[in-house]
């Protein structure tokens, strides 16, 4: 849980840093994307280990897109 606070407030202070330079909305992609693939290479493998599916790579990209889609609604 520590880590999820420390790293959500990194995730903040560089997107702040980046709205100086860049526009807001790329700015926000870019940070829900790395937060996706962060997702991906930490949380997969132990995914991986605890749901039993053939179709496990289906199930994560399903989840990478509903969240997408629903942080897309917020930026919009």
């Amino acid at each position: 849980m520590l880590g999820a606070v420390f790293f959500f407030t990194v995730m903040d202070a560089v997107a702040k840093i980046l709205t100086i330079e860049i526009v807001v909305i790329p700015t926000r992609w870019t940070r829900y994307a790395g937060q996706a693939i962060l997702e991906l290479i930490i949380i997969f493998p132990r995914v991986v280990k605890t749901v039993k599916s053939e179709n496990i790579g289906l199930l994560v990209w399903h989840h990478d897109i509903y969240v997408s889609k629903n942080n897309l609604k917020t930026v919009l």
